[in-house]
């Protein structure tokens, strides 16, 4: 009689072990720099369920929690959660209810707005419920949390050489671009932006890698084709901006001693703004 509930109880035991949660998970992020210089990040939790019974999660209770690093910091062990959050959210908010299925991937995600030329800590929570079916003999709540050190870019820094006349004009009318400033726009910003839509478009349909990534490179496509558009074809016409932004008339002022065919290239399509309208 002993030995049998011994037996039972070390099965028992060994079966909760099985079907403990397992639960594994990453952190990832994709930026893109606005047009007042600060960065719109959207944060990418990956959770896998590794067990075998699926996991309820509490939507109230998940969290994001984003601590700004200030220098100066002791060598040695650092917590992040020894300094103040700066930004907090709830990704699961308006979720009534989220279950993370046996062997399957879930990806959570949380848009922030964030300065740039900044570190950040991203700490990212989510509670197992407690009490639920799968776990009854859990008799409190479990949590998983993922940390990601993640820095902004430093906000580029205005060089403009300008004359008198230029240091005269008023800041509500546009001051044309430079030569040096051209030049600089092609060689760098320019020819980044094609061959980067080129890459992404190249690899849209492939699908050789995960969920996450196949969305992360449709987004970098639409991204870059986004920019490409405004350079393109300008949304307002450039003379009238009050930004310093480059535009493909800067490079062609005068269409007249262009041929049909180019002159043709550089009218807006039909498309555009229902593009434009899905792209924004």
């Amino acid at each position: 009689m002993v030995a049998g509930l011994w037996r039972w109880g070390f099965e028992e035991l060994l079966r909760r072990q099985r079907e403990f949660p397992a639960l594994d998970g990453e952190i990832q992020t994709v930026e893109a720099t606005t047009e007042d210089g600060n960065i719109v990040l959207t944060v990418n939790a990956q959770w896998r369920n590794r067990g075998r019974l699926p996991i309820e999660i509490d939507t109230r209770k998940t969290f994001l929690k984003v601590y700004p690093i200030k220098p100066p910091l002791q060598i040695g062990p650092f917590h992040p959660q020894s300094l103040n959050p700066g930004y907090s959210a709830n990704p699961l908010s308006d979720s009534v209810g989220y279950i993370l299925e046996p062997g399957t991937d879930s990806v959570m995600q949380q848009c922030l707005v964030l300065p740039p030329g900044q570190m950040f800590v991203l700490h990212w929570g989510i509670c197992i419920a407690a009490k639920q079916q799968a776990y009854r003999y859990l008799k409190s709540e479990m949590w998983c949390v993922r940390y990601h050190l993640w820095r902004s870019a430093a906000a580029p820094e205005a060089t403009i050489s300008v004359d008198q006349k230029q240091l005269d004009t008023p800041r509500s009318q546009r001051i044309p671009p430079t030569q040096e400033q051209l030049d600089a726009m092609l060689r760098k910003h320019l020819s980044f932006e094609i061959n980067r839509f080129r890459l992404a478009t190249s690899l849209w349909s492939e699908h050789k890698y995960d969920r996450l990534a196949d969305a992360m490179i449709r987004e970098s496509c639409l991204i870059h084709m986004r920019l490409l558009l405004d350079f393109f074809y300008p949304r307002r016409d450039p003379q009238r901006s009050r930004h310093q932004d480059m535009y493909v008339t800067d490079y062609l002022p005068s269409r007249t001693a262009l041929s049909p065919q180019f002159q043709k290239l550089l009218t807006p399509p039909n498309w555009l703004q229902s593009y434009r309208d899905e792209l924004d």
